[in-house]
């Protein structure tokens, strides 16, 4: 597989600054050896005849917890079950998000997701995201209160060595007390950390800042809301540019207006769109999130007791699209905040997240009405649509 030549021919190649239509790409040992019109396919070569179909890189969601009816850290088998979801969407990478739990659940959780990571034979698992549990009960949206506990260096410390090095985002309430050191800490063990579940004024974040906060977790999303007199993490994500912030674009977490606003805010690739799937290709019915109970019904899901939403049921790819049919994105513009942007976020850049001669392989072949043909990931097929193409 590593000397395997692949010919994507006829494409319309989205790259990061535009999108290159009717083009070839060469695949080469599982990294992207050819980006251009009329490449020459030569002997040994596998043709995939993308003619008609967009040739995406393959897409990251930084925030995703569950599939098929299963919820990861909750339930066995929902890894795997996550990683072959994600594939038949176009995702290649992703990270398996936890939300809280009794904290000895937790840092047992946390062990056996991480341990599952070379199982995983569709979308890759790229590290693991830690919802909490160091977050603020005020708003909790659709996680367990009473799981949320102060901040704490023998919790943390606990999670991060059950994680094996792995861990790469944490959500913490700047506010806490506490809050400001375990960002200090999560630095020193090269773990982004995140704000998010947050009542944080205007003030915390931007200290916390200061101390090495890097990302806001699904901005607009449980946090204080906005407020002329009384600014807080809303104000700081559009504001603060050291800061890169996750949105969901379902549609329904956050309307058009203010995924606007974000744009018009925030700089060039800092913004990635995340699922926050909790039931992605699950039917109607209902899943548990620990001790709450979530209804999926007509794609919504809601806490049965609260009624607040409970994660989507869509992927990444439909934030794609609504980023560029609804908000008027550029094509490219929209994919990267699902490919290249993420990327940028966990530090791999360099070698994923957009087609790049020299990058890895990570691609999808989506049609003009975003149905997915075929996943690749390092040139292996992980994801079959369309038997005639891809």
């Amino acid at each position: 597989m590593e000397d395997k030549r692949m010919l994507i021919a006829g494409g319309d190649v989205v790259l990061p600054d535009r999108v290159l239509e009717g083009a070839d790409v060469m695949v080469e040992g599982g990294r992207f050896a050819g980006i251009g019109r009329g490449l020459a396919q030569g002997s040994g070569v596998e043709r995939i005849d993308a003619g008609g179909a967009r040739v995406l890189p393959g897409l990251i969601d930084l925030h995703v917890h569950g599939a098929r009816g299963l919820v990861v850290g909750f339930d066995p088998g929902a890894l795997d079950a996550l990683s072959e979801a994600l594939a038949a969407h176009g995702v290649t990478g992703f990270l398996p998000t936890l939300a809280p739990m009794p904290i000895r659940d937790f840092v047992e959780a946390v062990s056996s997701v991480a341990s599952g990571f070379e199982s995983c034979k569709g979308a890759q698992p790229l590290g693991l995201n830690l919802e909490g549990p160091f977050i603020n009960p005020m708003n909790s949206g659709a996680l367990p209160q009473e799981c949320m506990i102060p901040p704490s260096r023998d919790s943390l410390r606990a999670m991060l060595d059950a994680a094996c090095g792995k861990a790469r985002i944490m959500t913490v309430a700047p506010e806490l007390p506490g809050a400001l050191e375990i960002v200090e800490l999560l630095n020193e063990e090269g773990v982004i950390p995140s704000a998010g579940h947050t009542d944080a004024a205007f003030e915390a974040v931007e200290k916390a800042v200061s101390r090495g906060l890097a990302h806001v977790t699904h901005c607009f999303n449980a946090m204080r809301r906005f407020s002329h007199r009384e600014p807080g993490p809303m104000e700081a994500a559009l504001l603060l540019d050291r800061l890169s912030v996750e949105i969901i674009c379902d549609g329904r977490h956050v309307k058009k207006p203010a995924i606007d606003i974000l744009f018009r805010c925030k700089p060039k690739g800092r913004i990635c769109a995340v699922s926050d799937a909790t039931a992605l290709d699950a039917p109607s019915g209902r899943i548990r999130l620990g001790n709450r109970v979530l209804e999926v019904s007509k794609g919504i899901v809601r806490d049965v007791e609260t009624g607040s939403l409970g994660g989507s049921s869509v992927a990444i790819l439909t934030g794609v699209r609504n980023l560029a049919n609804l908000i008027g994105l550029p094509m490219h513009a929209a994919v990267a905040c699902a490919s290249l942007n993420p990327a940028s976020v966990l530090g791999i850049a360099e070698t994923a997240g957009s087609i790049e001669i020299g990058k890895k392989a990570d691609f999808c072949l989506v049609t003009k009405g975003w149905e997915i043909l075929a996943t690749y990931s390092a040139g292996k097929k992980i994801f079959q649509g369309n038997p005639e193409i891809g």
